[in-house]
């Protein structure tokens, strides 16, 4: 399992290998999406409803880095207000399929050339099931398993979110330099009083760990390991307890997670209505927090 101070490291380096050019053509790309948010704002003809989700389909289109800011300004209704809050939400829920059939099966030939299961993910990959900023989830049947899911990367993504940090990271230092805690002005003269180049980095290396699918599918079997049927820390949760699917660890790379495919409700959602269902999540939660903190 990487550190955080790893991924950190990990974007610096790869920051410094985004080149002018690819700044200069994302900074084009990012001000055409800003004109035509800007466009729709000042329109007194757009109706609210067609201006918020020209808006949030403007930032869907942009990646993964401006995704995740509409997802956070999600929350932030008093920010945005209620109307666009809600229409960001579909950042979290409702991104459409990014990566073709095609691209899926180049993807899993590329990482996974020689293996045995390889025919099998091939003939029987659905449609995407599920989408997200990142990936998307599909369905696959192998004998040995059964029915999988095969979480797969979009392509070209690592570039994307770097260029999109080394240009953040230029603002923030430029920012934190003039307004912020690097000027030299007094506290109370700050305009930016905490660390945002940190908090740029933070953001930064938080995206290239989720772009690590085999940190993740190492995770998920840490967490298979504790709390799933028959785990070590499996008698520290409230019941009825959690289902984990289990990782097909030949079939997972840093572009790929392959685990099996869970048809069942949570058995967390089975419990009573009476507010059993909320106390055992709720209980599954402390005790997490308390093991790792152990741990």
């Amino acid at each position: 399992m990487t550190s955080s101070n790893q991924y950190m490291e990990e974007l610096d380096e790869l920051c410094k290998e985004v080149g002018a050019k690819d700044q200069i053509s994302r900074l084009v790309a990012l001000v055409g999406s800003f004109w035509r948010i800007a466009s729709v704002l000042i329109n007194s003809n757009v109706e609210a409803n067609d201006r918020n989700r020209a808006i949030c389909d403007e930032i869907m289109a942009l990646g993964p880095v401006c995704i995740k800011l509409g997802q956070s300004l999600s929350c932030r209704p008093d920010l945005c207000g209620e109307e666009l809050a809600a229409e960001l939400k579909r950042l979290a829920d409702s991104v459409p399929q990014s990566i073709t059939q095609s691209d899926c099966l180049t993807i899993i030939s590329e990482d996974f050339p020689d293996h045995i299961h390889l025919p099998q993910l091939e003939g029987t990959l659905s449609d995407a099931v599920a989408c997200a900023s990142i990936g998307q989830v599909h369905k696959a049947h192998i004998p040995e398993f059964g029915d999988v899911a095969v979480k797969i990367q979009r392509p070209n993504l690592t570039k994307l979110v770097t260029t999109d940090m080394s240009m953040a990271l230029q603002g923030a230092k430029w920012l934190q330099n003039n307004f912020g805690i690097s000027s030299g002005k007094p506290s109370n003269a700050l305009l930016f009083k905490t660390d945002i180049l940190l908090a740029v980095r933070e953001l930064g290396s938080r995206l290239i760990e989720e772009l690590d699918y085999q940190n993740e599918a190492e995770n998920l079997d840490i967490f298979a390991g504790l709390y799933a049927e028959g785990g070590t820390a499996q008698d520290a949760l409230p019941p009825p307890g959690i289902i984990v699917p289990r990782v097909v660890p030949s079939l997972c790379s840093k572009r790929v997670i392959t685990m099996t495919w869970i048809n069942e409700t949570s058995k967390l959602l089975e419990a009573e209505s009476d507010g059993e269902g909320v106390k055992a999540g709720a209980g599954f939660i402390l005790s997490a927090l308390n093991k790792t903190e152990q741990d």
